[in-house]
């Protein structure tokens, strides 16, 4: 790095002493963490944040820079610096500092939260809330842009959990995000996956593609996995773990102890004021270990979890993708069929291999997700529009005339619409065409490429004659030519 003499330099110098967490506070710490560690530097390629207690520490940091700068010929951008106040207090003696430079000013007066490799420095809940007010609507944003694009299921999932939440996982491995805010990422989300209506239910969503969902990955039991990831650290960190080394030390500051698996210990000497911040952000790792339904722990043979199906697991390969994948309740609950009157969902009557087969065949245009929603129930017909909207007073099908326009008329037995099956299947029966339809696993693969172009035909041949323009009419007027006998310009 063309910056790691400067780093060095300013970790080894004894003029800026830095951050010590909990040293100051508590003398009696466990033996294996030494009171006197601080951390003075944090550097990401060309961007660092240096912590500093004193104005003085600032001139020592000037005069390390100056010599850095002769012998390096780098110049630094005061234009982007900015002084961040920890605990959010206005010091008139570093904004005095800060004016002489012309540097930024951060602390809790300010609107919106400071930045640093993308997660939120705040010393407010308004800071906070400004935060993920503005990260939900970039998030808004981009949905638009790509809901243009017209993709099917297959590209709206895949870029739900890769790209537009890319940012949200990034934040939630430590910044806490509150409830209100869950529900509108899931809104954000729905909206942009599902666009269509009627759609299955967003935890259907949410399920594995075997099971009939898009694999979407929820955000609450995304943040509960990274939480976990976090405690992994704290338990099996070594020495030059900072985060493991910070969360232990806090865990002793606030709880009196640094056993994760403990109750907190709140005495009067160590319920401070100034901890419940940290407090706050402790009780989310603790969270995924008293609040996730269905696990065991034991610390026998090392730390090991029992989740709710399968084998119990080493806290050491504990990895946010199985600590999610067992934390889903809907994955043991709709594995068992409900009992009459109680209606049975789509996914729970497909097999897995139905649902294997359409995600791992081809598809043409949007066919993928028109099957995907027959095999949910939850193609918009007049059968099932008039048990949902007040407007629909009529099931007979609009193209025909003759029968109630249910899911098998719609796609297959319309006398409008069979005739584009017989085009590409001229010597298949309707029988058979449904009987594929819902089972797609038994499909001969030759045919699997025609039923999804005549599934796209159906569908689009349904929707051009339901919005297609009426014909002009001709008035008796319109017919009459006008006089051109005169000398009127036309």
């Amino acid at each position: 790095m063309m910056i790691d003499p400067l780093i060095r330099q300013i970790a080894n110098t004894t003029t800026i002493r830095g951050y010590k967490p909990w040293a100051k506070y508590y003398a009696d710490l466990p033996h294996d963490m030494d009171p006197d560690t601080s951390i003075k530097i944090m550097a990401y390629a060309d961007d660092m944040v240096v912590l500093l207690q004193d104005p003085k520490e600032w001139t020592a940091l000037q005069n390390i820079y100056e010599i850095y700068a002769k012998a390096s010929n780098a110049r630094l951008n005061v234009n982007k610096t900015e002084f961040i106040s920890m605990s959010g207090h206005a010091w008139p003696q570093w904004k005095k500092m800060q004016r002489s430079i012309d540097a930024g000013w951060h602390d809790r007066h300010a609107s919106t939260a400071a930045r640093y490799l993308g997660y939120p420095i705040y010393s407010s809940t308004n800071q906070l809330q400004s935060f993920w007010e503005g990260l939900t609507a970039k998030l808004e944003l981009h949905c638009r842009v790509l809901s243009s694009r017209r993709l099917t299921i297959r590209g709206t999932s895949l870029l739900c959990n890769s790209i537009i939440f890319a940012k949200v996982w990034h934040v939630l491995r430590v910044t806490p995000i509150p409830k209100a805010w869950l529900t509108r990422l899931d809104q954000i989300a729905r909206s942009f996956v599902l666009p269509f209506n009627p759609a299955p239910a967003w935890r259907t969503a949410k399920l594995p593609k075997n099971m009939g969902g898009l694999g979407i990955i929820d955000v609450g039991d995304q943040r509960a996995a990274l939480q976990m990831n976090a405690i992994r650290r704290t338990l099996i960190g070594t020495s030059n773990d900072i985060l493991a080394t910070m969360n232990r030390g806090m865990l002793y500051v606030c709880h009196g102890s640094t056993d994760l698996w403990s109750n907190p210990v709140w005495t009067r000497k160590r319920k401070r004021k100034r901890h419940e911040g940290w407090a706050d952000r402790l009780e989310l790792l603790r969270s995924p270990l008293a609040k996730t339904h269905g696990w065991g722990f034991t610390k026998r043979e090392g730390i090991s979890l029992y989740p709710p199906v399968g084998k119990k697991v080493n806290i050491a390969k504990i990895t946010p993708k199985i600590a999610r994948r067992h934390m889903m309740d809907e994955i043991a609950g709709p594995m068992q069929r409900p009992r009459p009157p109680a209606r049975i969902p789509g996914h729970i009557k497909t097999a897995k291999n139905a649902w294997k087969t359409i995600w791992s065949g081809p598809s043409h245009g949007r066919s993928l997700t028109i099957w995907w929603r027959w095999l949910h129930e939850k193609i918009p017909t007049r059968v099932r529009g008039l048990h949902r909207q007040k407007h629909y007073t009529d099931p007979t099908c609009l193209l025909c005339g003759i029968d109630a326009e249910d899911d098998q008329h719609f796609m297959v037995t319309c006398p409008k619409k069979w005739p584009i099956w017989q085009n590409h299947l001229p010597e298949i029966q309707q029988s058979k065409i449904l009987s594929w339809l819902w089972s797609p696993e038994t499909i001969p693969p030759e045919q699997y490429m025609t039923i999804c172009k005549a599934i796209n035909s159906v569908w689009s041949a349904h929707w051009s004659q339901i919005f297609a323009p009426p014909p002009p009419t001709i008035t008796r007027n319109e017919l009459t030519a006008p006089d051109l006998s005169d000398d009127t310009d036309y």
